[in-house]
């Protein structure tokens, strides 16, 4: 009965740090905005959305880190 209830709490424990990691939330950094698009940085690099929502474009990579995107 002991290792039944190991199992579980075992098994609750690795369940909740699965769920935390999968759940942190992004720190999306100086927004600037137009019409239609929102620019942000994010890791060091520079994205863009629409405003209506959807997947958010990579607009740079590389070396060095990009931020305060104005419009």
């Amino acid at each position: 009965m002991k290792k039944f209830v190991l199992s579980l709490l075992i098994l609750f424990v690795a369940s909740v740090a699965i769920y935390a990691q999968n759940n942190v939330p992004m720190l999306f950094r100086q927004p600037t905005m137009n019409r239609t698009d929102i620019v942000f940085a994010f890791a060091g690099d520079l994205w863009r959305v629409s405003r209506n929502g959807g997947a958010a474009e990579h607009l740079t990579s590389g070396t060095g880190s990009e931020s305060s995107p104005q419009f």
